[in-house]
């Protein structure tokens, strides 16, 4: 009986329906744009999405992009909810905190970009900040397409296995790592030594700084 119990609580009905609003969501992309959501989630090991798809954010494709960027806040608020409910950082696991918790990160997004937006204007650099933002989150919702069947095993396959927890987490990292990484890589060429230092400092200041941010209010 306890075991049953225990099983319902950690995948309740509205978990799943996240799910199929994620899958219904991926459904509706490779329906619009088969290469193109096939070129996004392979960036890590093709520059194809950058060379031919980057440039083409017109009319006829705008609701591709905001469709992704649904995407990208489903699974990336999924994955902060599952790491608070196998870590133990909150009691309450409801609908209600997957809701703020999504709000959150929605809110979260926004100041990054308004911040990044603001620097840039500030000095001067707004086509240097549209290709930074443009790499920086196309390689965020690929590694986010690459976690999501770590997630859904996590929740269907392994809920019980701290193990398959902790390597959900460790590819969470790497990609997450190469991601910055790559970033880095790509802007190496356009930026001096002396001004790489600058970037780098850019970006721990606005990108690590609202993410500690958005933890704390999160947890409290």
């Amino acid at each position: 009986m306890n075991i049953g119990v225990e099983k319902v609580l950690q995948n309740p009905d509205w978990l799943t329906l996240v799910f199929v609003v994620i899958f219904g969501l991926l459904s509706i992309l490779n329906a619009i744009s088969p290469k193109r959501l096939f070129a996004l989630g392979t960036c890590f090991f093709s520059k194809k999405y950058f060379l031919v798809y980057s440039n083409e954010l017109t009319e006829s494709n705008v609701f591709f992009y905001r469709a992704l960027s649904l995407l990208q806040l489903l699974v990336g608020t999924l994955f902060v909810f599952l790491i608070f409910e196998k870590s133990g950082l909150v009691e309450d696991l409801s609908f209600l905190l997957f809701g703020q918790l999504f709000l959150l990160l929605t809110g979260y997004f926004f100041v990054q970009y308004a911040l990044g937006l603001g620097v840039a204007l500030l000095f001067g650099s707004p086509d240097l900040f549209k290709d930074y933002y443009l790499y920086k989150s196309s390689y965020l919702k690929a590694a986010l397409l690459l976690c999501l069947p770590f997630l859904i095993l996590l929740v269907y396959a392994f809920p019980e296995s701290n193990f398959f927890y902790k390597l959900t987490l460790c590819c969470a990292i790497l990609c997450f790592s190469a991601r910055w990484l790559l970033v880095v890589q790509g802007f190496n060429k356009r930026i001096s030594r002396s001004g790489l230092f600058y970037f780098i400092l850019y970006l721990c200041a606005l990108e690590i700084s609202p993410l500690l941010v958005f933890v704390k209010i999160a947890i409290e």
